[in-house]
């Protein structure tokens, strides 16, 4: 967890603990009601949260936030958009907790959909959708980057005879 948090924000490791990277996890801790797993999983969503300034950009976004209603973990999505992109957002979160009677909406996790046996999929493993097309006009793709060769693989109709 810590190297997804450092690859996230390398320049972290050069923060001092006592005067920033501290100060910044306690006011936090403290806006998430002490639950650590919620931070937790808030800094690794989003590790560059760490890098901001306390008192001009992670203080006055989470007084906003909270101010409307919304989860301390909504920080994540709001602290990297400019002031302009955040008023909006916050308006937008704002009507949605109005008309859901005051409380944030619960929000289901998509899921990935699962790829069935035959599914025919493109260079980055996704189902494509076909939409009727015929399997036998689809381009072969490499199975891995060996086969690939650098080569852009592109689409190729088979001529009927």
């Amino acid at each position: 967890e810590l190297r997804t948090v450092v690859a996230g924000m390398p320049t972290l490791i050069c923060c001092g603990i006592e005067s920033n990277l501290a100060p910044k996890a306690q006011y936090l801790l403290e806006q998430f009601d002490y639950n650590g797993l919620d931070l937790k999983m808030s800094i690794l969503t989003q590790p560059t949260l760490m890098g901001y300034s306390l008192e001009k950009r992670i203080r006055p976004r989470m007084e906003r936030i909270l101010k409307i209603g919304a989860s301390p973990q909504r920080i994540t999505v709001g602290i990297s958009m400019s002031e302009v992109n955040f008023g909006d957002w916050l308006q937008k979160k704002k009507a949605k907790i109005k008309l859901n009677g005051g409380t944030e909406p619960f929000r289901r996790k998509k899921t990935k959909k699962k790829e069935a046996p035959g599914d025919v999929v493109n260079a980055k493993n996704r189902p494509i959708a076909l939409l009727g097309a015929s399997p036998d006009l689809l381009p072969e793709i490499p199975k891995n980057r060996e086969e690939q060769n650098g080569r852009i693989v592109h689409w190729n109709r088979k001529r009927q005879p």
